[in-house]
């Protein structure tokens, strides 16, 4: 199970996120009228009634887009919600929940929380709980498949224990054909079933530029000799 959810990604989807919250914030705060007692309130008569609960030791920029997402949820209901880390004690009554963890498979019973793909996201919503989560290819593949991941000068794959620059944007194998193999089961044989007409897949490599790449001999011998 994934305990991790990619920073600038988590950022984006929360910034789309938050335009799906508007219409839970109580019009009692917002427009003076009454809410709806059977729906799910973040805010109401300019209280905020759910935490942002963040997984414990989440990296830096998951924090930073839990932070951002409280920030505007301020700005739009005129409440801060607190920004918890960890499993909070006792379990708030409503909460919006950043990245997964163990409490998560009691408050959505019904959501499928194994995240089985690769870069894959979940925003899912009950009645008291909101919940923005997913896992990235190193929490994926780096235990089972390290070979997918790129050499680096000190020998490991990826960068070992700890993914090189990041989670977000460590590198691949690209001359690694299972690695290949796999990308064409996870994204294309299934978008095709979903789509049998689409014809332009994805294949970009993960941000980051400037470092990270593998020095494998197959993946160098690709280079230009006069390459840096």
């Amino acid at each position: 199970m994934s305990n991790n959810i990619d920073g600038i990604l988590l950022e984006l989807t929360c910034w789309i996120f938050l335009l799906l919250l508007v219409p839970l914030f109580s019009p009692a705060s917002v427009f003076g009228d009454e809410a709806d007692p059977d729906g799910l309130i973040l805010v109401e008569g300019g209280v905020s009634l759910a935490p942002v609960v963040v997984f414990e030791d989440a990296p830096r920029f998951t924090r930073q887009a839990a932070g951002e997402l409280a920030e505007y949820i301020e700005k739009v209901s005129g409440a801060l919600p607190e920004v918890i880390e960890g499993k909070p004690d006792p379990i708030p009554e409503t909460a919006i929940w950043v990245g997964y963890q163990p409490v998560l498979m009691e408050l959505f019973p019904d959501a499928d929380l194994e995240f089985e793909h690769a870069e894959e996201i979940l925003i899912s919503a009950n009645q008291d709980h909101l919940l923005i989560a997913g896992r990235d290819r190193w929490d994926t593949f780096h235990e089972t498949n390290p070979g997918y991941f790129a050499l680096q000068p000190d020998g490991t794959r990826g960068g070992g224990d700890k993914p090189y620059p990041a989670a977000r944007t460590v590198k691949m194998c690209k001359s690694n054909p299972d690695l290949w193999e796999q990308w064409i089961r996870t994204n294309v044989e299934e978008e095709l079933e979903k789509d049998h007409t689409r014809t332009i897949f994805n294949a970009a490599a993960n941000d980051s530029w400037a470092s990270g790449y593998c020095v494998c001999e197959n993946c160098l011998a690709w280079d230009h000799p006069d390459a840096e």
